[in-house]
């Protein structure tokens, strides 16, 4: 989601072209890469397309976004090679009224290349990848044949420039970061820098962060407050949301953060969990144990796959069964008799007995229903019981009613809980 103003930033479209990509054949692994490049350059990306190895469509592209979109440059990639079915230099010529011409440096390239591996050119088609377009700014390929192409047009009175690098990703690569950006700073000025800021809203719906944050009229900033250059979005996550607010403004910014900071208190971070919990840990020296029945070692998993956990993770305990509780965490029968394994009383005995078993300063329990099956009326799928465990004085449970899809119901506990792992933890900071 993207809540962009009209203030004018630079702008590119980006097209892939090659039939083995429009078809799913290939996957494009450019115009991702081009896209995150350019955004950290402060460039806004408008756009993207995949096209079939078609002249026509291309050309239909290329002058769609140049006349509808007011793009300031349009990046492609594919169609430079040798054969019949590369047509970007021709379709170039035609839009810009340049005609195409052989780079010298390209043709001997090809020339030392054949004559190294001792083969005769055979067929002057070899050559077409030598093609560029008269007046064109050349982009040398450090990393193969076909060189690429940066031409201005002017198309229904708008100017703008248009890029032709190779498909091969390694080609592209090299000359999108040693060619291409060095030139295009040069050549197109950059605005006002913006600052890109993120912060994390955790234990809240998407649609509830975003209206709360932008659009309910008692809590959303007023609009008169947001600067006309705010670019801003959401990713939604398993258990919390990532924003991004982008602008020129830094006041804008910091109070768009404080605002944040108020309106959902500790449900807010400036930085992700998984960066907070283990520093936090490591600080004060403290050790974390965990019990996991619902997400059957997910939780585990999260947490080793940060880098040094074995500083502060004991382990964990999967006690997928009754017996399993009892066995290894020695839940009483009559907990689970009485109560259930899916209950509040069930989460107290695992945690205490996942402290107990592993010698942790803090235990993390989780149980609930992750379906399809095994719900009721009154614990349906996607009820979960987490407890947060220091002493028999000193912890928390919550409850959770997910969505009853397994998947969902695993990923957004288990993010949950560290996270209310995370803010029992700082209580005694401060306490």
């Amino acid at each position: 989601m993207d809540n962009s103003s009209n203030a004018r930033q630079r702008q590119v479209f980006i097209i892939s072209t090659g039939t083995e990509l429009s078809s799913g054949r290939s996957t494009d692994t450019n115009a991702p890469e081009i896209a995150a490049a350019f955004s950290a350059d402060n460039w806004t990306i408008c756009g993207f397309a995949t096209l079939p190895d078609d002249p026509q469509l291309l050309k239909s592209a290329l002058q769609h976004a140049l006349s509808s979109m007011h793009v300031d440059l349009i990046v492609m990639t594919g169609g430079l090679g040798p054969t019949e079915d590369d047509h970007t230099i021709a379709v170039l010529s035609a839009l810009s009224g340049k005609a195409p011409v052989e780079d010298r440096d390209a043709r001997r390239k090809i020339e030392i290349l054949f004559k190294r591996r001792r083969r005769v050119i055979s067929d002057a088609k070899v050559f077409r990848q030598a093609r560029t377009l008269v007046d064109a700014v050349v982009l040398p390929n450090k990393n193969g044949l076909a060189p690429g192409s940066l031409i201005a047009v002017e198309h229904q009175g708008h100017q703008a420039w248009i890029a032709a690098m190779p498909g091969v990703p390694s080609e592209m690569r090299a000359m999108l970061h040693h060619e291409l950006l060095p030139r295009l700073r040069k050549l197109v000025p950059a605005p006002a820098v913006a600052d890109l800021e993120y912060f994390y809203v955790y234990d809240t719906p998407e649609s509830v962060a975003e209206s709360m944050l932008f659009h309910h009229a008692d809590t959303r900033l007023a609009a008169e407050s947001l600067p006309p250059d705010l670019e801003w979005g959401i990713t939604a996550r398993a258990g919390y949301n990532k924003f991004f607010i982008k602008s020129t403004d830094q006041r804008a910014l910091l109070r768009i953060q404080n605002h944040a900071r108020k309106l959902f208190g500790e449900k807010y971070s400036v930085r992700d969990i998984l960066d907070l919990l283990p520093d936090l840990l490591k600080q004060h020296k403290w050790s974390i144990g965990l019990a996991e029945s619902c997400t059957g070692g997910l939780i585990g998993k999260i947490v080793t796959d940060q880098a040094g956990s074995s500083a502060w993770f004991q382990g964990s305990i999967v006690s997928y069964s009754n017996a399993a509780k009892k066995e290894l965490l020695q839940v009483p029968e009559s907990i689970l008799q009485q109560y259930g394994a899916v209950s509040a009383e069930c989460a107290l005995e695992m945690a205490r007995g996942a402290k107990a078993a592993l010698d942790s300063d803090y235990s993390l329990s989780i149980t609930g229903i992750a379906g399809p099956d095994g719900g009721s009326i009154d614990k349906p799928v996607g009820t979960v019981y987490i407890c947060v465990y220091f002493n028999d004085d000193d912890y928390l449970i919550h409850l959770l009613n997910n969505p009853p899809d397994r998947e969902r119901v695993r990923e957004h506990s288990a993010h949950k809980a560290l996270f209310y792992l995370l803010r029992f933890a700082e209580s005694h900071v401060t306490a």
